[in-house]
């Protein structure tokens, strides 16, 4: 039976359904996913390390709307979110080059793109904003990052280690202009059973609820 949502959210949790296959052959190990509001059915993601700067689109089907480069650089893009930024009247693509399974990057970068509009022709998306985000001290691997939906902050949740909890790092949106080094802050933890390494994470339109993946 699906579980009951918190009041004022969706009705109801259900098992999910197949409704399609991704018809785009260079989509290979797909790591960030969002779902368009300006656009309602289309779906963008992104690929795992070593997919470059690319962004691709599709509907519920699965089929092609596109391949986008993005003019910013792709060393570990784990993970994509849809947000507010400093158009209202406009949604924004925040893509998380954030992995770090060496444990060894200083600073982590999101950049952030004004939502394209599907189009089978594809294109480079050159409006794009960077923010380096900055650890209180280096090491942590994260594959998970949402954006607040009123606040526009950037929120990472650090993967964890076997045993260890998973910690909340926030960016404030007031700091994210180009080219900023943004001191992250640590706002929550919650602890892991052993293995259950945080991949994904999102976050309701409302703010009031958030959903974490894992190995388990």
């Amino acid at each position: 039976m699906p579980a009951p949502a918190p009041e004022g959210l969706c009705e109801s949790y259900e098992d999910p359904q197949g409704v399609g296959v991704v018809a785009i052959d260079a989509v290979t190990e797909t790591s960030g996913i969002a779902s368009s509001r300006h656009h309602p059915g289309t779906i963008w993601m992104h690929n795992d390390s070593g997919g470059g700067s690319l962004l691709y689109a599709t509907d519920l089907n699965g089929t092609d709307l596109g391949r986008f480069e993005i003019d910013a650089p792709a060393f570990d893009w784990e993970d994509m979110a849809l947000g507010p930024g400093p158009d209202p009247a406009i949604d924004y693509l925040y893509l998380g080059d954030i992995g770090d399974n060496l444990h060894f990057r200083p600073a982590v970068t999101v950049h952030r793109v004004p939502e394209p509009v599907p189009d089978a022709a594809g294109g480079v998306v050159a409006d794009v904003a960077s923010f380096n985000l900055i650890y209180p001290e280096p090491g942590f691997d994260s594959e998970a990052m949402m954006v607040d939906p009123v606040t526009g902050d950037i929120l990472l949740v650090t993967k964890g280690r076997s045993g260890d909890p998973a910690f909340i790092y926030r960016a404030d949106a007031i700091q994210l202009v180009d080219g900023a080094n943004v001191q992250l802050t640590l706002v929550g933890t919650f602890d892991l059973e052993a293995g259950a390494y945080v991949t994904a994470a999102d976050i309701d339109l409302t703010g009031s609820a958030i959903v974490f993946r894992g190995y388990n």
